[in-house]
Formats: C-alpha cells, structure tokens, sequence
C-alpha cells in the first residue's frame, strides 16, 4: 500500500478532487494507494503521519504570507491564512528530515520555493489576462527539454488550466524551471540534484483537467511512481 499525506483540506468540496484524482489515477496504474489528509479547516494536525508516508501532495488555495519572502509590503493584495502557513511550514520543517517525493500544486509550488529561500511575484497584475480570470483560464506552456517533466510527459507544448494571481518570481536554490508559459510566468519547477527526492511543483491544477488529459495523467503518474518506489524501499529495508 502506498500511503500519501495531502498537506491541507480547505472545507471546500474543491478540495476533495485532490484525493479523486490520485485515487483515480492509481487505480490505472494498479497501484493502490491510501490518501491521509495531514491536517486542514476545522481538521485535526496529524503530523506524526510523517515518517509513514510514501508521499506528500501540497494543495492549493490561500496566497503565502507575503512577510515570508520579504514583501510584507504586497499584504494589501494578498489573501492569507495564517494558521495554514504555519502548519504547512511545520510539515516542510518536518520533511528535512523525513524526505519523500513531492507534488506541489498552485499555492503548494509558491509555498515550497518560498519555505526554500525564493520569492513570489504577489500579484501578476497587467498579466492577469492570462493567468486568472473566473473561475479559470486555459494557455499553452512550454516544457522544457532535459527536465524531469518532458521525460515522464513526452511533450514539448501543453495546455494547461490557470487560476492564479501569483508566480514564482526568484527559484530557490536546487530547483530548475520545467515550464514556462508564453510570457516567461514559471509554469512549473522540479528537484535539480540526483540526491533530492522526485519534486515536481506546477502552477495549473491537474486534479481539475479533463479525464483524458496527457498531461495531467503524467504528472500524477509521475509522483506515484515515485512514491511507489519509496513504498518499496521501505519494505525491502523493513524485510529481514
């Protein structure tokens, strides 16, 4: 059994397409999967789930408290709470020590670059046209060649959905840009060192793209393939 935490559950129904779509797509893989949700609004911190997991998915929603990456001069534009950065900031404290692969969707890509040392464009402004309008957006993004990203999607161009008003302006050390969209906005980054863990950190939202989508479909894939790997690891050291 491969056990996955999600980071956070918001109390929308929204949230709950995270676990569907895992579940989903571990069903076409054959690789069964457990979600836990790891703590939430009006949820329980379940943090010591941890040392346990196989893999860890950072859910989107609330902007990142802009004070975290040296703008607390940009919290008149952004919507935060506070209880959820502390809390996810905690598990990325945790996970240091406890490294497995991660999938980091919309706010969970912005939170890792900024819990790394990177910083967040807080709001896109005149790009907005682009990248948010309600209740989304759809635009191409190009992948780039030699990422780990091309070799699991096998695509050079991918359309992707778009409902964010924030980007990753500076990348945190020991991570590369895996896409980006046409006017330079990072559309996803992934782990750069052999010695890092499977990390991919994308801006669209894969739990909400059609049911036949190449990309989506590869992207979770990916992380469960790898999470997989880490299930296995750890029953093969667990074996006498």
């Amino acid at each position: 059994m491969v056990r996955i935490g999600l980071s956070w559950h918001g109390g929308e129904t929204e949230y709950d397409a995270y676990e569907r779509a895992l579940l989903q797509r571990s069903q076409g893989l054959g690789v069964p999967v457990f979600a836990i949700w790891l703590a939430g609004s009006e949820r329980p911190s379940l943090a010591a789930l941890l040392p346990t997991l196989d893999g860890i998915v950072l859910t989107g929603g609330e902007d990142v408290e802009p004070y975290r990456y040296g703008r607390a001069d940009a919290a008149g534009v952004c919507a935060c709470d506070q209880l959820r950065d502390a809390t996810e900031w905690a598990l990325l404290e945790d996970l240091r020590r406890l490294p497995v692969p991660m999938l980091a969707i919309c706010r969970g890509a912005q939170l890792l670059n900024v819990f790394r040392g990177g910083t967040l464009v807080p709001d896109l402004g005149e790009l907005n046209h682009t990248h948010r309008a309600p209740p989304e957006r759809e635009h191409d993004v190009e992948i780039l060649a030699g990422t780990t990203l091309s070799a699991i999607t096998a695509l050079p161009l991918a359309r992707v959905n778009s409902s964010h008003h924030q980007a990753v302006d500076r990348l945190a050390e020991g991570y590369r840009v895996a896409a980006r969209a046409a006017d330079g906005t990072i559309e996803a980054f992934e782990a750069a060192r052999p010695d890092m863990p499977f990390t991919l950190a994308v801006q669209w939202h894969p739990e909400r793209m059609p049911a036949d989508s190449v990309l989506a479909d590869a992207v979770l894939s990916g992380f469960l393939r790898a999470a997989m790997q880490k299930a296995e690891a750890g029953s093969n050291r667990r074996s006498p």
